[in-house]
């Protein structure tokens, strides 16, 4: 399905997907941090791929069950649908975490946080590139990393192993 030079391509996925909830994390969604969501829930940035500027949007064209997203790129950077893909995916986080579900499920608080959370599927990228890592890690560095500690510190006393090494419990 083409038209005036845009190429549209579907991503199909066999797990739960919840498009508008994983975009509704964004916390500053019409800006360009650097992506940028409409208020019809489109996902639009520029990929940088080996000096050409793609853009990109992808929409939901499914349900929470049934999901797929449609992707629309220029037609001339069709070439390149595999690493775009591949980014999509990864800065998304869209891979099965079905394991992760049935885990939760053991626990009534994690079963709870599960149940607001259905279809968010994993955490994504923070970034596309090593740069833009390092520049959007500096710029966060303004939370409070002692919250960020303590949260991380409950969440591995309350869910890691523990093991006596030397006196310790590790």
């Amino acid at each position: 399905m083409e038209d005036e030079g845009i190429a549209r391509r579907y991503l199909y996925f066999d797990f739960p997907l919840d498009w508008n909830l994983k975009l509704n994390f964004s916390v500053l969604p019409e800006r360009p941090t650097p992506c940028i969501i409409n208020r019809q829930k489109e996902w639009m940035r520029l990929l940088d791929l080996e000096g050409e500027t793609v853009p990109v949007i992808v929409k939901s064209a499914g349900n929470i069950e049934n999901p797929r997203l449609l992707v629309e790129i220029p037609k001339e950077m069709e070439k390149n649908w595999k690493r775009i893909e591949r980014v999509i995916l990864d800065i998304h986080g869209l891979r099965d975490v079905s394991d992760l579900y049935e885990f939760m499920e053991k626990d009534s608080v994690l079963r709870s946080i599960k149940e607001k959370l259905y279809g968010f599927g994993g955490a994504g990228l923070m970034a596309v590139s090593v740069y833009e890592g390092v520049v959007k890690s500096i710029i966060q560095q303004q939370i409070s990393l002692r919250v960020a500690e303590n949260i991380t510190a409950n969440i591995v006393e309350r869910y890691g192993n523990r093991v006596r090494f030397l006196g310790n419990t590790i």
